[in-house]
């Protein structure tokens, strides 16, 4: 009781750490020990819940496949081959220092939704205040289908914390206009392609929100050269990945292949790209 009358005393008052430490950001004047303090309780409880019997149902079918998209055997590059390379690049990194157990390869998604959590809060007080970023990263924290697919060696927790990062650096690139903020947005645009394909949707909706607000239309220039960085690093990785069977896949029925332990590398490698479209909704 005590820890709560502080924690909404003093963060939701903002009455904590020394003016040095102290900046202007969105409006507000905030500072890094209130930040710490609002986070802090949060990432807890999300951690608690989180890693919660992590390892008390054995591997499932699609964490079978991830395993073995980084197979130790293979070489790095034929990770290329998956609709989220970077996950499981990452995956072989950690699975080489925290092991290969059920709790080890589950942990790594865990530990990403830390990061999503806080992300979660900064976008929420630079677009609003701290009152918002609070209770929407306790909201977060606490969600089950976060909490679901942060304790499965999947893609999923990756997927929404580049999404969040690639959101957080486009919003400052285009309220800030610095120019180190439109590198990281184009950065972070290219790593969250890597991290799932359906994050294009998400670009384009950037487009469209800069297109249609009168009042950020001179940076559209901007976003379309970020933009051209990271098609040119798509179209690469779709002809590495794909190329010498695109023409094989043009000259036969297209059909959606769902059932990925049978797939091999001459699967069509089109329809890879479109069954990927109901993950964005799912």
């Amino acid at each position: 009781a005590r820890w709560i009358f502080f924690y909404y005393r003093v963060i939701m008052n903002e009455r904590i750490a020394s003016p040095a430490a102290q900046w202007r950001l969105g409006g507000e004047e905030c500072n890094w020990g209130g930040h710490l303090c609002a986070l802090t309780p949060i990432v807890v409880l999300y951690l608690a819940l989180g890693f919660y019997q992590l390892d008390d149902q054995s591997l499932w079918t699609d964490e079978v496949i991830s395993l073995n998209r980084w197979s130790p055997a293979d070489p790095i590059w034929k990770r290329l081959y998956s609709q989220s390379p970077l996950y499981f690049v990452l995956l072989g990194l950690w699975s080489k220092f925290a092991g290969h157990t059920e709790f080890a390869v589950r942990s790594f998604s865990t530990l990403l939704g830390v990061a999503v959590v806080c992300l979660t809060y900064a976008i929420g007080f630079r677009i609003s205040n701290r009152k918002t970023a609070v209770f929407g990263a306790i909201l977060l924290a606490t969600s089950p289908y976060l909490i679901w697919y942060a304790q499965e060696v999947r893609y999923i927790t990756l997927m929404v914390l580049s999404s969040l990062l690639m959101t957080y650096s486009f919003h400052r690139a285009v309220s800030d206009g610095l120019r180190k903020w439109w590198l990281i947005y184009g950065a972070t645009s290219v790593i969250a392609l890597f991290s799932f394909v359906t994050a294009i949707f998400l670009i384009v909706a950037h487009g469209f929100y800069v297109l249609c607000c009168a009042s950020h239309r001179p940076v559209l220039k901007k976003w379309i050269a970020c933009q051209l960085v990271c098609f040119l690093f798509f179209v690469i990785w779709y002809g590495v990945r794909s190329g010498p069977n695109v023409r094989r896949a043009l000259m036969k029925a297209p059909s959606v292949i769902t059932d990925e332990q049978s797939r091999s590398p001459g699967a069509l490698p089109i329809t890879d790209l479109v069954g990927s479209i109901p993950y964005t909704f799912f």
